[in-house]
């Protein structure tokens, strides 16, 4: 997973305009690129500006990622 986080910074780096809601394209990452789970939070100092699970943790036992997985 950790080989995956340059890949996204990259891309969420290199977007043009910030977007309000990067689910859609959070999906479309996942996708592409056949991970089976992420979690994202984005914070500035002490408040939460997005967080999002997708996906699974454990795909065998269709264990969703939340925030216990980290």
């Amino acid at each position: 997973m950790k080989k995956y986080i340059p890949i996204l910074l990259l891309i969420l780096a290199g977007c043009d305009e910030p977007k309000q809601n990067p689910t859609e394209e959070l999906e479309q990452l996942q996708n592409y690129f056949h991970i089976p789970g992420i979690a994202v939070i984005v914070t500035k100092g002490d408040q939460t500006l997005y967080e999002n699970y997708l996906g699974y943790a454990d795909v065998e036992n269709r264990v969703p990622v939340d925030w216990s997985a980290r």
